[in-house]
């Protein structure tokens, strides 16, 4: 697989669970079908430049982030994902998460 098709597919995917869409609902939104959007997700297949573009409205982001040419340690990509991965912890791990949160704020910076 072409290592942008999976760069794109997986920020896709990424940015889609950030900020709540469904695949159905950002299929929708570019004009594609569900299952394609689930063949970009997974890095099977490519985008063109139009579909790329209707991407980056529905998705609130800029293309250099989608194929991967930002900088990875910039803040908003770290916050995204960790969202990303919160939003599908189960709420019984919110307690730990939150004592886990309080003790990472007390290590010095």
């Amino acid at each position: 697989m072409d290592d942008v098709k999976v760069t794109v597919g997986e920020r896709t995917r990424l940015r889609r669970n950030a900020i709540g869409l469904t695949r159905e609902r950002l299929a929708e939104l570019i004009g594609v079908s569900p299952r394609f959007l689930a063949d970009v997700e997974s890095g099977k297949v490519g985008v063109s430049l139009a579909t790329l573009k209707r991407m980056c409205t529905a998705l609130e982001c800029t293309a250099d982030f989608l194929i991967g040419n930002d900088q990875i340690g910039h803040p908003d990509y770290s916050r995204m994902l960790l969202n990303s991965e919160l939003d599908r912890l189960d709420v019984r791990f919110y307690p730990a998460l939150r004592a886990l949160a309080e003790e990472l704020g007390r290590i010095p910076r």
